[in-house]
This record gives C-alpha cells, sequence and structure tokens, in this order.
C-alpha cells in the first residue's frame, strides 16, 4: 500500500499604508504506513500504528504609527496528533502522543535617522500528553523579554541591549514543576574599513540569581583582493546544565558544573566568477563536559562531567 499523505492550506492577506494582516492555516496528515525490512533477511512488513495529523493557525499583525514607530504581533496556535509505531523489537505499541502549543509575539520598533530601537516580548505554552499504559502530561511555559539599540557611528554601528528569559517546566519526570530565570546583557561593537572588518561581542548573564563569567567574541574578516578574504574567530563557550541535565528521575545532577571552554576558527574563502572554494580548520577545548553515561553499579544511564574534551 503506498503511503497517503495530504496537505491543505488557507492565506489571506491585507495590507494598506498603515495596517497589514495576514491569516494563515494549515492542517496536514500522513497515514506513514510504509515498508520495511526487521532485517536483511526478513520479509517486508507494513508500518503500523504511525499516523500523523497537524493543524496550524497562524495571524500575524502589523501597524505604522509615523514614518518611525511600528508594531508587530504574530499568535500561533498549533495541535499535532501521533500515534506511535512499535519498535523492532515489539509487535504492536498502542502508544500515542498528542501536542498543544500557543505561541504570542509583540515586536515594538522605532527607526531614527541613524538608529534602531526595538522592544520584543514573547509567551510560549506548550501541553504535550503521552500515553501508553499510563497517561504522561509534560507543560512547557516561556517568557522572554528583550530591548535592544543600535546606533550608527560613522562606519561603525554599535547595539546594546538587556534580555529576560523565564522557563517553568512540570512533568512527570521531575518530582515538581522546576523553573530556570536568566538575564543577559549584550553589547555588540562592528567595526568597517577599506580592507577589515571586525566584530566585537561581549555578553553577561546572570542565571538563577548566580552570576555566569563574561563571555567575549571577535571575528575578524580581512578581504585581501576581491577574490580571496581570510576570517579569524575566537570565543569564550559557556553552556549550564539543562533542566533535564539537572532534574530528570533518574540521572538527573543538580550538582553539575557548568560546560566553559574557549574555541578558534580560521577560514580561507576564493570567490571568483566561475568558481568558489573554502577551506576553515577550527580549535576548542571545553571543560566539564556533560555526558549522559552509566555509572558504575547502575542500570540507567546519568548526566556527568566530564574532566575536558578537546575538539
Amino acid at each position: 500500500m503506498e503511503q497517503q499523505t495530504s496537505n491543505e492550506s488557507f492565506i489571506l492577506d491585507y495590507s494598506d499604508s498603515k495596517w497589514s494582516s495576514r491569516t494563515k492555516i494549515i492542517f496536514s496528515r500522513s497515514q506513514n504506513n510504509f515498508t520495511f525490512l526487521r532485517s536483511p533477511q526478513s520479509k517486508k512488513e507494513q508500518q503500523s500504528h504511525a499516523s500523523k495529523s497537524q493543524g496550524d493557525i497562524i495571524q500575524s499583525f502589523g501597524m505604522r504609527i509615523g514614518k518611525r514607530l511600528t508594531i508587530k504581533t504574530d499568535f500561533w496556535l498549533q495541535r499535532s496528533d501521533r500515534e506511535i509505531p512499535p519498535t523492532l523489537v515489539q509487535n504492536t505499541s498502542n502508544a500515542t502522543q498528542s501536542d498543544k502549543a500557543i505561541r504570542t509575539l509583540m515586536e515594538l520598533q522605532y527607526r531614527g535617522s541613524k538608529s534602531i530601537g526595538s522592544l520584543k516580548t514573547a509567551y510560549m505554552i506548550e501541553d504535550q500528553y503521552y500515553e501508553d499504559d499510563l497517561l504522561y502530561r509534560n507543560k512547557f511555559n516561556s517568557l522572554f523579554l528583550e530591548a535592544e539599540y543600535q546606533t550608527q557611528l560613522s562606519k561603525d554601528l554599535l547595539s546594546i541591549g538587556v534580555s529576560m528569559v523565564d522557563n517553568k517546566a512540570q512533568t512527570a519526570s521531575y518530582k515538581s514543576q522546576v523553573s530556570e530565570n536568566r538575564y543577559a546583557f549584550f553589547t555588540n561593537y562592528l567595526l568597517k574599513r577599506r580592507v577589515i572588518q571586525t566584530k566585537i561581542s561581549i555578553r553577561q548573564s546572570i542565571i538563577d540569581n548566580r552570576l555566569s563569567p563574561i563571555l567575549p567574541a571577535i571575528v575578524n574578516t580581512f578581504k585581501m583582493n576581491d577574490k580571496h578574504s581570510l576570517s579569524l574567530v575566537g570565543s569564550r563557550n559557556f553552556r549550564v546544565p539543562t533542566l533535564n541535565n539537572r532534574y530528570w528521575v533518574p540521572g538527573g545532577d543538580k550538582e553539575l558544573k557548568d560546560e566553559i571552554g574557549w574555541s578558534e576558527e580560521v577560514t580561507y574563502r576564493f570567490q571568483s566568477k566561475n568558481f568558489n572554494m573554502e577551506a576553515s580548520g577550527f580549535n576548542r577545548v571545553i571543560k566539564n563536559w556533560i555526558l549522559w553515561t552509566f555509572k558504575p553499579g547502575e542500570n540507567f544511564v546519568s548526566a556527568q562531567n566530564i574532566a575536558k574534551v578537546w575538539s
């Protein structure tokens, strides 16, 4: 039997000198009943219990106030239902998964003669229901705020900004609802000259009331001529353990250390009318790399810090 797939969509647009609107409705479904081999010696089988359907409603609005101020809003509603097929060692499966999501975004932007200021806010709710012999519900909420200002300084460009992210998760795989708060300050400076372009970035974060290391980065691009260019990149890397790394039961560890290290990259590019070539090399050293693996005497994997990983 051939796999049956269908997709339907509806789009409605409206715009004038001050207003814009777009409504988009999408629906798709697939049987996923393709044939496969469990092993090279077995007969072909048809995949069962693997259908999926998904619906999306996306609504966008835009409004212009005067010549310099614009407001944009987006609303996205999504629902998907899927059957979880049996694994290669199973004959049947009754597992299903249903996902619901609501996402909203609003952006306020002001454009001056040599500067741009923006304020963004987003809120997301995700609900996941997994049902096999028992029903498992996972719920995630995220709030995002960001303010950024960019200004032109002669030939250069300066931008500064602040952001805030608040995440909450409630799942059967955690003992209770957990949350994480992140605040960050960032700045970028782009210097442009005839043969060189340099971008310097600095980011400082506060994660769950704990000050993280300052993260600098620099990107230098040398344009030797119209055909040859060379890029040099250096940055400090930092990553806190995810919520799953810390709170998953079993295997999570609240005492995990943060991943931290440095990386460097060099790239040479050649571009002509009929031929392009690019060659690059990189070096990265990360301390406290997080890996899920077995501990001695345990029959489940756990999140652990590796001393150092060199790439």
